[in-house]
Formats: structure tokens, C-alpha cells, sequence
């Protein structure tokens, strides 16, 4: 039985990230998950609809972005997955 996803849902699944700037994430996220952040961490990302954002002085924590791509060039926050 195929299972819908609702907005509110929790994610189903989670990779771990290795940012590339050459390549997108096997699947879009529906959140990221920063396992070290704090001040002068930041995450570049490009967003599900192409935009092309850096996150500066990001958590660790939850980062509530639908993205398609984390970049190494602008990312240096680490231990990040992608939920979805």
C-alpha cells in the first residue's frame, strides 16, 4: 500500500551528505539535519524551487529547507543528512 506524504509528516527516510557541487541529492530533502553547527557553520544549498541560498551561523539542528543540492563550495557546517 503506497504511503502519502502529508506537509506536517515526519520524514520516512535519511542519507547521509556529502555536499558536491557538481552533483544534486539522490533525492530532494524535506528537511536537513546539521550534526555540527554554531557560529561560522554555514550550509549552501540550492532550494526545490532553484534558488541558490547560503545559511550562515546555522545550529546544529534541524534546517527546515526542501533542497535539491548541498554545496561544498559555501558549506562548512558537517555531519549533515537529508531527510525526506
Amino acid at each position: 500500500m503506497p504511503r502519502y506524504v502529508l506537509p506536517n509528516d515526519p520524514a520516512l527516510s535519511a542519507a547521509s551528505v556529502t555536499p558536491n557541487d557538481l552533483a544534486d541529492l539522490p533525492n530532494y530533502s524535506r528537511m536537513l539535519y546539521v550534526g555540527v553547527g554554531g557560529s561560522g557553520k554555514h550550509v549552501r544549498v540550492t532550494t526545490l524551487n532553484g534558488h541558490d541560498v547560503v545559511f550562515k551561523n546555522v545550529p546544529t539542528g534541524m534546517l527546515t529547507v526542501q533542497a535539491v543540492k548541498v554545496w561544498a563550495n559555501g558549506t562548512t557546517a558537517t555531519e549533515i543528512l537529508a531527510l525526506w
